[in-house]
């Protein structure tokens, strides 16, 4: 059996990624968060996921009501909505990937933007917190596909934690958004293409990390239209995958 979990902002959670274009205002029409870059990335690999996301979500504790910190280890912690301590023993993790960043580029202190050693001081924290409830899984921090400004803050923190000891932790780049190849969603969010050209590259990663070889996509169930089209494209990237690991 293989697990994954995913910790992540708006990216993770699917926003706007049916949409259109960016003229097509946020709502839950166009947001599938069974179509994101994570969802695909254990699917062609085979592994069950647990995500935890939100839009506009940081995990430093800048403003401590949109942060991922204190939500981490609840039930259901983001808006408090079950703040009953997660079993994480009994839902032990092979892998668990944090895109976490992007939101966080524009966080502010007292009135100041956050500066790049206080990002690499609260990736270090995040870290030893995800550590504590995962202490044997894999830990990849995949930034990018919306902007990477605090990625060498981050990696600094990652290198941190691997010079003490840890070295199960490491750094994934995720490219940006291709404009022309694979357009936008709301909000210049991306778009199902996108996710799905990201999980080549990641699943192919995560693989390089855990041993996992490409799993196999389930059946297609007679859907129609996008979700249809959605499993053939996977298809596809099962059979790239298939060639490249």
């Amino acid at each position: 059996e293989r697990r994954i979990e995913v910790i992540g902002d708006s990216i993770t959670a699917g926003f706007g990624n049916l949409a259109a274009d960016t003229t097509v205002g946020y709502s839950s029409h166009v947001s599938d968060g069974t179509s994101t870059y994570a969802t695909m990335t254990a699917q062609a690999l085979g592994a069950e996921i647990d995500v935890i996301a939100r839009s506009g979500i940081r995990f430093v504790r800048a403003d401590i009501n949109n942060s991922m910190y204190p939500a981490y280890d609840k039930v259901s912690g983001l808006e408090n909505k079950c703040n009953d301590a997660y079993d994480f023993a009994n839902n032990k993790k092979d892998v668990v990937i944090i895109n976490l960043g992007t939101n966080d580029n524009g966080a502010t202190l007292n009135g100041e933007r956050v500066t790049d050693d206080y990002v690499q001081s609260e990736t270090k924290e995040f870290l030893k917190l995800v550590r504590e409830k995962n202490p044997t899984a894999k830990i990849v921090w995949a930034y990018g596909i919306m902007g990477s400004g605090r990625a060498d803050a981050i990696q600094k923190a990652i290198k941190e934690m691997n010079d003490a000891g840890d070295q199960d932790i490491s750094f994934y780049s995720l490219a940006s958004i291709n404009p022309t190849l694979e357009g936008y969603g709301s909000g210049n969010h991306p778009t199902v293409t996108t996710a799905i050209n990201r999980s080549f590259g990641l699943a192919a990663y995560i693989s390089s990390l855990s041993g996992y070889l490409p799993g196999k996509l389930s059946p297609v169930r007679g859907f129609d239209g996008p979700e249809k089209q959605l499993a053939q494209e996977l298809r596809v990237a099962q059979g790239y995958l298939d060639a490249i690991i």
